[in-house]
């Protein structure tokens, strides 16, 4: 599929329920799975390469005491030589992705913000032995059964940030209940706010959102979108629209998934990490929704707020 031919193509069929968020999500689906191949393809290849490297290693050191019975201390100094080059090799071999996680770690805790960034992630992602919790303190006492680890978790999240909103009345109804008067928006302002997205404004956001940040459940980063969106502009900007416009679409089971999120918890600086008070929980919500979808509409809403607040 080239950009060219995308306009033309007959993706939509609304009379049979179908949209180009089905199609958008049958590529986008099919791209995680090459992604994923691909990791592990390199994955493989690095973790291959580390062996090999040891081996060489191996065979280096007999090599070399087989020199030193011989006394051949020009070719002695040569596979040491060879030694300590595989060694760095090793080094920046095996290290470059434990340093890479390293370094976002200490940018999170520097940070000292709480912010979700990809300290939150890669603790979301270490195996489980090291992310698992054996004994959590509460003020209850001591919980070592997994199952009561995770509803005291819960029920801390559920205590930080609310329990699901339940709307008891619209924002109209609100509003003439309490007497509250408000600027009303003119007609060009709310033509503004509706008005389709463009690629421009989906270009900003996805410019705007930064490369490292967090994803949710799916793993879907920044990078995926922005690369759709570069091959698949008419499409991608076809999807957005449907979903920020059309009436009750993000109910539709297709879309589950971009309300589903991680609830990662991190241990403050310095605090015991077995203490339920000394963790930090935080909502790892889905790339596409958080990064692309809500910013535009904020910043359209922004935009407006500021015209009739001043």
């Amino acid at each position: 599929m080239t950009k060219e031919y995308e306009e033309e193509l007959e993706l939509v069929d609304r009379d049979c329920g179908i949209f180009y968020t089905h199609v958008f999500i049958v590529i986008l689906k099919r791209l995680m799975v090459l992604q994923k191949r691909v990791y592990k393809e390199k994955r493989e290849a690095r973790n291959k390469r580390a062996r090999q490297i040891q081996r060489e290693i191996g065979e280096s050191y007999s090599e070399l005491d087989n020199c030193s019975d011989r006394g051949d201390e020009n070719q002695r100094q040569g596979v040491i030589d060879r030694i300590e080059d595989r060694k760095q090799e090793l080094t920046e071999e095996t290290g470059s992705w434990e340093g890479a996680k390293n370094l976002r770690f200490d940018n999170f805790y520097r940070e000292n913000n709480g912010k979700n960034t990809s300290a939150s992630f890669q603790i979301a992602q270490e195996p489980k032995s090291s992310k698992n919790i054996s004994m959590l303190h509460t003020v209850e006492g001591d919980i070592t059964n997994k199952e009561d680890i995770c509803r005291a978790l819960e029920k801390s999240y559920k205590d930080q940030v609310g329990e699901d909103f339940k709307q008891t009345c619209t924002l109209e109804e609100y509003i003439r209940k309490y007497e509250i008067g408000i600027d009303s928006i003119k007609d060009d302002q709310i033509e503004a706010l509706e008005e389709e997205i463009g690629s421009d404004e989906i270009s900003l956001a996805l410019k705007k959102a930064k490369a490292h940040s967090a994803p949710g459940p799916t793993g879907q980063t920044v990078a995926i979108f922005k690369y759709l969106n570069s091959e698949i502009p008419f499409i991608f900007s076809k999807v957005v629209n449907e979903i920020a416009f059309v009436p009750r679409f993000q109910q539709i089971k297709l879309l589950d998934w971009i309300k589903e999120r991680f609830i990662v918890f991190i241990p403050k600086v310095g605090k015991a990490p077995n203490k339920i008070e000394n963790l930090r929980p935080l909502s790892l919500l889905e790339t596409f929704y958080k990064k692309i979808i809500t910013r535009i509409l904020t910043n359209r809403l922004g935009n407006t707020l500021v015209k009739v607040v001043s």
